[in-house]
């Protein structure tokens, strides 16, 4: 899902998921739910008000502090 993030095309199915059902079986609103993951990874490594960082940290940054993207991997 990750070459998603940085699309403005109007058809970025982490948006459009209701229309385009890229992925049948996630929430409708799956960018919310996939925002949220990682905002709730971010603050399990950086401490319980670091929730507060996404109002002026990158959101590149914000992913890439929050290890989500090895933990998903590391899923597999």
């Amino acid at each position: 899902m990750k070459q998603y993030f940085d699309d403005e095309s109007g058809d970025n199915p982490l948006l459009r998921n209701d229309k385009i059902k890229l992925f049948e079986d996630a929430p409708k609103s799956l960018n919310y739910w996939l925002g949220f993951r990682i905002i709730e990874k971010y603050v399990e490594k950086n401490g319980k008000s670091s929730w507060k960082d996404i109002y002026e940290l990158d959101v590149t940054y914000i992913l890439e502090k929050s290890s989500y993207e090895k933990y998903i991997n590391e899923l597999k």
